[in-house]
């Protein structure tokens, strides 16, 4: 399942993209996490009400205070269960 630029009319910060992702897969925004590397797509995220998490930020304020910052997503650890 893919949403580009195309598929909307606003593109980020504007959280259509995010709102547009979630319906194609059955859900809401609010209940989706995003992972972002740009300001733009964090505000999008945050203004779609999903919770954000920014990933390889060279600059930690655009990120702060809103959502976790991480480097890479090898700081991830994933537990099945």
């Amino acid at each position: 399942m893919f949403v580009t630029a195309e598929d909307i009319e606003r593109g980020k910060p504007d959280p259509s993209g995010y709102i547009l992702a979630a319906e194609k897969l059955g859900t809401s925004a609010e209940q989706c996490l995003v992972f972002e590397d740009a300001a733009a797509g964090i505000q999008a995220g945050l203004n779609a009400g999903s919770d954000v998490v920014a990933i390889g930020f060279a600059s930690p304020n655009d990120a702060k205070p809103a959502c976790p910052l991480i480097s890479d997503f090898r700081e991830i650890e994933f537990r099945l269960t």
